[in-house]
């Protein structure tokens, strides 16, 4: 519990902390807004393609233990997907005009509101899955449809980003 506590919040503190200064890169440095929503782009089509493509793994029961909350704070500023996901998301779900530093406190809201029960159903499916996954087949098509899943996600933000830079 401490350790997914840690992932929620320290990932909405991270977005909040980020945003702002993200908003100020933006107001700044215009390009920078969209150099990111093309890298957060790629970076995510390179995450599903190594998710689909991914060899058979052994899944037994770990040794260690989870992250302290403290712990799983800090690591979301090493995270690369933590910073893919709020340079991403404030890019996104943003806009020059409004209020910015509302949309960016509504959007840690969001995280914090939908991440949390998703984290659990996260670890409990993921115990539950455990003896499902581990069979090679079983595992191939799994890993295929969670690495389409995740590029059928991402196809609306690079269809209005190829929109934008075309148009």
């Amino acid at each position: 519990l401490p350790h997914l506590l840690g992932v929620v919040f320290g990932f909405a503190l991270m977005l909040i902390l980020v945003g702002l200064g993200g908003g100020v890169l933006f107001e700044t440095f215009p390009v920078a807004y969209q150099l990111i929503k093309v890298f957060g782009i790629g970076y995510m089509s390179y995450l599903a393609f190594r998710i689909a493509t991914a060899g058979q793994h052994q899944l037994g029961e770990s040794a260690s233990r989870p992250m302290t909350f403290r712990q799983t704070v800090l690591f979301q500023w090493v995270n690369g997907k933590a910073w893919i996901m709020v340079t991403g998301a404030v890019a996104t779900f943003t806009t020059a005009s409004g209020n910015y530093l509302l949309q960016v406190l509504l959007i840690a809201a969001t995280f914090i509101t939908v991440g949390s029960p998703c984290n659990v159903a996260w670890v409990l499916c993921g115990r539950a899955m455990k003896g499902f996954l581990n069979d090679r087949i079983r595992q191939r098509i799994f890993n295929l449809l969670m690495g389409g899943l995740l590029f059928l996600s991402i196809l609306p933000t690079m269809t209005e980003t190829i929109k934008e830079l075309l148009g």
